[in-house]
């Protein structure tokens, strides 16, 4: 193709271009009318191309034909000086740079994509004569700051009569929101790949992590858990870095100009805190607003319930969003922003469904974490069935005369008798045995009672088993006390009355709404063993008073019923959501109602058990971290004295040496005194003695005291309706032995002479090692044969 062929061809392809949309409006061409003045009104004699009407008549048609196209055209005119001359549609491409870029040189323009890119490809087509096509990635600088573009483009030449170039003839085409959306949809996919493997909240904090690592959207990525702990008084906000971006397999290596990144944060520490450093950043046309601050705005942003933007201390940028996942855990992610990024609305459309993809794996975390803890309860509970009946067999077999009669004998008398003109048959079983305290004897038909004996033949049981008889006994006639305690809060008289004698087996107390039942709670010496409750009611109704009870610590725990007319799911959800335990549709079956009213009181007492248990291994840890961190200050002490410059004379090596030995054994008597102490108060017994080995020549510590002027107030239980003894003892014989058996130092010794109160004891000893060493032994008495299944 010749010279004037070619020209011909550029300027019908471009004229074909321009042609006027057909919706366009008389907006468009006005705005087109006042681009194509500004290029005609240009001063071009201010350049090396002179005026127009000096242009090549090549040009000059090039020039024309490009100004009203819709694809960005650029023509680069006079190499090497390439002088800017494009179209309107160009202009979206040149952002701030427009109208100043008109008439410039292009090395002016654009200096580093010039240097890197422009210039070579330009070299090249003057030397070749021949076009080229050019799949672009930069960063154009834009009053102060880069963004990333990606182009696609040609270039060819525009020749001169004489066959030299005189400019060359750009077709742009940006495709860089494709390339965003196409790397985006990628990242979301990715999550998709990897929600399988998740297997708990932590789990799937770090497979997001991972799969955002290296992301050119989102350079990083923080994740802070917060868990809500509500207490009596205040709500508890601990917020936990669960994962980042930047751990790695020995650490986490957090960047220094970062805000001040904390493991753990108490943000109720937080809460008065001001954010009123605002730094206003522009982006093109757009000026956005960032917080500047000292550490992550963590409780900010659940306070706000919105996304946060921050300035770091390198000018980078970074936003915050939060997430709730539950009543009692909600998420904070911190996104780094790219350098190259506006933070636009197609960008925070991202950020949102990113942030759902992992609102996703957590919802999915907290669902199996959920089931786990489930399955653990279930477990727990179906091992104090076993365990409870397991007693109930053992105590079926064993036989109290035989296992307390050592001399003389057993007699069983089976006979009839009469009483009040009813005839009865008595089995009267007699021995010569120890007999009974008088003290235990309004005691022994109660369930898990045990009176300790110094004479049995054995020491297993659980203190059932006269329980059990008394019970067998009630069901041939007996009297049968009844000691469960039921509320029933409805405003209809008729069916409060209805519901009494329907439950007349219980002890009931009755409510006519919400407020009365809050009344009635307060006058009862002992919290209902369950309250059975309408929904809808005058003054407080049911899901009113379910938020009170679910917010006082003395009510957490009673099981509550729900009773109403409303068959459908949302009433029910709405229900159980607020944590009633259990949901009844009127009308009702009677026997329905009885079977789930024992069901709830039973599995309510389970529970308790459950948390009492684990509310002394809390308090055992406590224990054991404060006991640790008193022998550690007590060794770092004595190292640093031993540690001391030897370089000293010789006359004060002994008072040196004295000294020494006066701190060491105040700190460690002072110690074993408080762990002393502290056993005394948790575990019952009668005295704990510490006795040291004779080559520490320490004294030997007793509590209580002769004076018994310790403080030694029991610590107090929570959960003091449950009796202790009988969790205590129910383990015995399942567990006592193998907890002995994997303890080193432990021994236990249920009749043995005791040379301090000169009388038998069951004795719990305890070894204690220092420095590797036997420093003495904990010992514990209790009455002689007296089990120690609590010791743990």
């Amino acid at each position: 193709m010749d010279l004037v062929a070619f020209n011909s061809f550029v300027i019908h392809l471009i004229a074909y271009m321009s042609l006027p949309l057909i919706n366009g409006g008389d907006d468009i061409e006005n705005e087109e009318s006042k681009f194509i003045n500004m290029v005609y009104n240009y001063d071009w004699s201010s350049t090396s191309l002179g005026p127009i009407e000096m242009w090549e008549p090549v040009l000059k048609h090039v020039t024309g034909s490009s100004k009203a196209s819709h694809p960005p055209i650029v023509i680069l005119i006079n190499p090497p000086d390439w002088i800017l001359l494009y179209n309107k549609a160009y202009v979206s491409i040149l952002k701030t740079k427009h109208p100043d870029a008109l008439g410039m040189r292009l090395q002016d323009v654009f200096p580093e994509y010039f240097e890197h890119r422009a210039k070579h490809e330009l070299n090249n087509l003057i030397a070749t004569g021949k076009g080229a096509y050019l799949n672009d990635e930069s960063a154009f600088l834009y009053d102060g700051y880069k963004e990333e573009v990606f182009n696609h483009s040609t270039i060819n030449p525009v020749f001169k009569s004489d066959g030299t170039i005189c400019a060359v003839f750009c077709l742009v085409q940006e495709i860089t929101q494709r390339v965003k959306t196409s790397r985006r949809l990628k990242t979301l996919d990715e999550f998709g790949h990897h929600i399988s493997k998740v297997k708990s909240l932590e789990s799937a904090c770090h497979i997001i992590t991972k799969v955002l690592s290296n992301n050119k959207d989102i350079p990083y990525t923080l994740i802070y858990l917060i868990n809500h702990t509500l207490n009596t008084s205040s709500e508890s906000l601990i917020a936990h870095l669960i994962a980042t971006t930047f751990d790695y397999d020995m650490g986490r290596n957090i960047p220094d100009y970062f805000p001040k990144t904390h493991e753990i944060i108490d943000l109720t520490k937080d809460s008065n805190k001001n954010y009123d450093e605002y730094i206003e950043l522009k982006r093109g046309v757009t000026t956005y607003s960032f917080l500047k601050c000292e550490s992550w705005p963590i409780y900010l942003t659940l306070k706000e319930r919105n996304h946060v933007k921050v300035l770091l201390n390198d000018g980078s940028r970074a936003i915050l969003l939060s997430i709730k996942i539950s009543r009692v855990l909600s998420v904070v992610l911190i996104y780094g922003i790219n350098q190259l990024h506006t933070l636009d609305e197609k960008h925070m459309e991202f950020l949102q469904l990113v942030t759902n993809q992992i609102n996703t794996f957590l919802q999915q975390a907290k669902s199996i974490e959920d089931e786990k803890e489930r399955t653990k309860m279930l477990a727990e509970l179906n091992y104090q069935k076993i365990v409870f009946f397991q007693g109930i067999s053992h105590e079926l077999k064993s036989s109290n005369a035989f296992k307390h009669t050592w001399k003389g004998q057993i007699d069983i008398l089976l006979y009839l008798d009469y009483k009040e003109n009813k005839k009865m048959i008595v089995l009267e079983v007699s021995d010569t045995g120890i007999g009974i305290p008088e003290i235990a004897l309004s005691n022994i038909f109660q369930r898990f009672y045990r009176a300790e004996s110094q004479g049995a033949r054995s020491h297993e049981g659980t203190g059932i088993g006269l329980a059990l008889v008394k019970e067998l006994i009630t069901l041939h006639g007996g009297d049968v006390a009844v000691s469960s305690v039921v509320l029933i809060v409805d405003d209809n008289n008729d069916m409060r009355d209805y519901l009494a004698d329907l439950l007349r087996e219980f002890d009931i107390y009755r409510a006519r709404d919400g407020q009365d039942a809050i009344r009635v709670l307060k006058m009862l010496k002992k919290s209902p063993d369950l309250i059975l409750s309408d929904i809808m009611m005058p003054n407080m109704d049911g899901y009113e008073l379910l938020d009170v009870l679910r917010s006082d610590i003395k009510t957490l725990m009673i099981p509550v019923i729900l009773l109403s007319a409303k068959a459908c799911d949302v009433s029910k959800i709405k229900g159980l959501d607020k944590g009633a335990d259990d949901y009844l549709i009127k009308p009702f079956s009677s026997r329905e109602l009885v079977a789930r009213i024992h069901a709830n009181i039973e599995l309510s007492l389970l529970r308790r058990k459950i948390f009492f248990q684990r509310y002394k291994q809390e308090d055992t840890k406590q224990l054991l971290f404060s006991i640790t961190n008193m022998i550690t200050g007590y060794y770092v002490f004595n190292n640093l004295i031993k540690n001391q410059d030897k370089v000293s004379v010789v006359k004060r090596k002994k008072k040196k040496k004295n000294m020494i030995t006066g701190i060491s054994k105040l700190d460690i008597n002072e110690i074993f005194l408080y762990v002393a102490r502290e056993v005394y108060r948790r575990l019952p017994c009668e005295r704990i003695s510490i006795i040291p080995n004779e080559q520490f020549n320490n004294n030997k510590i007793v509590v209580p005291g002769e004076k018994g002027s310790e403080c030694l107030t029991p610590v107090i239980n929570p959960f003091s309706e449950i009796n202790d003894n009988n969790g205590n003892n129910s383990q015995t014989f399942t567990t006592l032995q193998e907890h002995l058996d994997k303890s080193s130092g432990v021994s236990i010794s249920l009749d043995v002479y005791c040379d301090d109160v000169r009388k038998n004891v069951s004795e719990l000893s305890v070894e204690v090692n220092l420095d590797y060493k036997n420093w003495g032994w904990i010992k514990a008495h209790r009455s002689p044969n007296s089990i120690w299944s609590d010791w743990k």
